[in-house]
């Protein structure tokens, strides 16, 4: 069975990212944004490192390539549907689209919960650690990105602060984190080719910070999420899996 589920209490907002004018403006950087993810160490394609495809990643026709043979063929679709799932893949995978739909979120919900008080909230690229799996098959795509975020910057005017874990938090010892994120959505191509089914197949965040509870715990991170696709596809377009599983704030 598919319905909304809440994790944690509901505060959505709207998120100004993925918007179909940025995704227009952004898509002659097709090549460059998979490049960049074929970079980063912890990203997997069907289990193997992207870096193994970046040959591809040197034009827009190779990245088209790639969906062709990596993606497209291994949904199994009907020849007829090749074009629009094609076009699909290439106005909906890059950097403005569903390539980072966990920390493009975390990003903007970070950036947005501060905005009223005055001060932002950015998590720190260069420490974060980001895990990112792709598996393609018959049964449709899906994309699993976990975020592990090692410091926030608080701004409030000029003055700043870095926020660490907290050591009085309980959080893994060995890998402490401020914030930890999870999020799998599943695309079933099945129907419409062109407008497929998204799914949130899970959803999940952790806080190791005390102080920054107040702004995180609130926050319901799966429609955070659902409002993140909606930017990109439309409102309605996306379902989130009944799984009682999901329903923890920590992993």
């Amino acid at each position: 069975m598919v319905k909304k589920v809440h994790f944690f209490d509901s505060v959505s907002s709207y998120l100004p990212i993925g918007s179909k004018e940025n995704r227009q403006n952004a898509s002659a950087n097709l090549a460059s944004d998979w490049e960049r993810l074929s970079n980063e160490p912890n990203v997997y394609l069907n289990g193997q490192p992207l870096s193994t495809f970046r040959e591809y990643f040197k034009s827009d026709e190779g990245v088209i390539e790639f969906f062709d043979k990596e993606f497209y063929q291994k949904l199994g679709l009907p020849d007829g549907q090749k074009q629009a799932v094609l076009t699909y893949l290439a106005s909906h995978f890059q950097q403005q689209g569903f390539m980072y739909p966990v920390s493009n979120t975390l990003t903007y919900t970070l950036m947005e919960a501060g905005k009223n008080d005055g001060y932002g909230l950015t998590p720190d690229d260069k420490t974060s650690v980001k895990h990112m799996n792709i598996t393609v098959s018959s049964e449709g795509l899906t994309i699993q990105e976990l975020v592990e975020v090692k410091q926030v910057t608080c701004t409030l005017g000029k003055a700043y602060k870095e926020l660490k874990p907290d050591p009085d938090t309980d959080t893994t010892a060995a890998k402490p984190y401020v914030i930890k994120a999870e999020g799998t959505l599943h695309f079933n191509f099945k129907g419409d080719a062109s407008d497929p089914v998204i799914t949130v197949k899970s959803n999940k965040i952790s806080v190791g910070r005390a102080d920054l509870e107040p702004v995180l715990r609130p926050i319901d991170f799966i429609t955070k999420i659902m409002n993140f696709i909606a930017q990109i596809c439309g409102f309605n377009k996306v379902e989130v899996e009944d799984d009682e599983s999901q329903n923890k704030p920590s992993m």
